[in-house]
């Protein structure tokens, strides 16, 4: 049997205020392994999104362990964390909100090209234009803005945008 992409292990995340701790996540464990889906389904408010982040180290945990191909992601330096970076993306749920209004589609597509210094510019606008064309997006909506675009297709930009650096 292959071993876990992602391993989780009694995670446990709270938010302290100065009068309580407020626990958003309990003792959370599963395994996702390669080529396998993980479906995440609760109420509004149950820790969805908060889980999702965790896993991406962008909230601290509390409790437990996140394993990323063997790894464990709390202990790991900044500079591992951000090698991760590459191998781990999210698609935000609300695609009206989560692309900058002032970014072309181009642009929001080649930002993690342009974050992680990958590629000259001719092979970025090649492998933006490859990937609009393979999410169902195509090239020609390269030059618009978020607003010109429905949600389906800003969900298919952020599909990209999470690909582009695979």
């Amino acid at each position: 049997m292959a071993e876990p992409l992602l391993e989780v292990r009694n995670l446990k995340v709270e938010f302290r205020t100065r009068r309580q701790a407020l626990t958003a996540i309990h003792d959370v464990s599963f395994d996702v392994f390669p080529a396998t889906t993980l479906g995440l389904v609760g109420e509004s408010g149950c820790g969805k999104s908060t889980l999702g982040r965790c896993l991406l180290g962008l909230y601290p945990v509390t409790e437990g362990v996140v394993r990323f191909r063997g790894e464990e992601t709390q202990t790991l330096s900044h500079r591992r964390q951000r090698e991760l970076c590459k191998q781990r993306q999210i698609i935000f749920q609300d695609p009206y909100a989560s692309l900058n209004p002032r970014m072309t589609i181009y642009q929001s597509v080649k930002a993690p090209l342009d974050v992680f210094h990958m590629g000259s510019e001719e092979e970025k606008h090649r492998r933006v234009t490859e990937l609009l064309d393979y999410v169902g997006i195509g090239s020609q909506h390269m030059i618009k803005y978020p607003h010109e675009l429905s949600g389906g297709q800003r969900q298919r930009v952020f599909i990209a945008r999470a690909i582009i650096l695979q």
